[in-house]
């Protein structure tokens, strides 16, 4: 018997298949299936305002190979200082990891304006482009 399941992205389903020919002559096997979304280069909202007004405080980057793999997240500011690494790691927490909520490095919040961003999977860039802090 065939049978076909339409899972919705970002979820998971347990399977339990059963062979059975007789009583003694039977098998069991368990299946975990997780659903990954497939993302394409984007960020949002932009422009965000990181004010801890509770309202556009972070702005989300989503990019192929989210939850597959390991990602790094680099922003520069306009003079082309590395201002801020993002470790993105591999999983369902993939994308609670993959925002900036305008700081440096060292939590500093760095100031209003444009800011270029990069990110690699496995090592090759698959993203870039430009984010506003406004405030």
């Amino acid at each position: 018997m065939d049978t076909m399941f339409a899972l919705i992205p970002d979820s998971s389903m347990v399977f339990t298949v059963v062979a059975w020919q007789d009583p003694y002559c039977a098998d069991t096997a368990i299946f975990k299936v997780n659903v990954v979304r497939c993302y394409e280069c984007e960020q949002m909202p932009n422009p965000f305002t990181p004010n801890n007004d509770r309202i556009n405080d972070i702005v989300r980057f989503y990019f192929p190979q989210l939850g597959f793999e390991r990602a790094v997240i680099r922003i520069f500011d306009l003079y082309g200082r590395l201002v801020r690494t993002i470790q993105v790691p591999p999983g369902f927490a993939a994308v609670k990891y993959s925002y900036w909520d305008g700081t440096d490095d060292d939590g500093n919040p760095l100031p209003q304006g444009l800011y270029i961003y990069t990110i690699e999977v496995s090592d090759e860039a698959v993203c870039s482009g430009s984010v506003t802090i406004a405030k």
